[in-house]
């Protein structure tokens, strides 16, 4: 927890969308110590997948996959003085994941 709370700003936000169809919080959080709880939480639900990342317009981004499955995208805001995220938004919504999977 001490390791995730030195790289979140204190103000940062994480939002995420599951459609209804996966798991996701169904309000944006907000503050370093509730967003550290809730990815510490889901963390390991996501552990056996792989992760591929990108920088997209230089924008840190996870692709999360389950074989040829998009299981979530994760991109990360960090704070360009301090290199703090402040802001994480988080896809794990499978009618808006499925185009990824003809991509990979």
């Amino acid at each position: 927890m001490t390791g995730l709370l030195d790289v979140l700003a204190p103000e940062v936000t994480l939002w995420n969308d599951g459609g209804g169809r996966a798991r996701a919080a169904l309000r944006p959080v907000h503050g370093a110590a509730k967003v550290a709880r809730l990815l510490a939480a889901v963390g390991p639900y996501y552990a056996g997948y792989q992760v591929r990342w990108a920088a997209p317009g230089g924008t840190p981004t996870a692709l999360i996959v389950d074989g040829d499955r998009p299981v979530a995208v994760v991109t990360v805001e960090t704070d360009p003085v301090d290199g703090r995220v402040r802001a994480i938004y988080g896809m794990a919504n499978p009618d808006k994941l499925a185009h990824l999977s003809q991509h990979n």
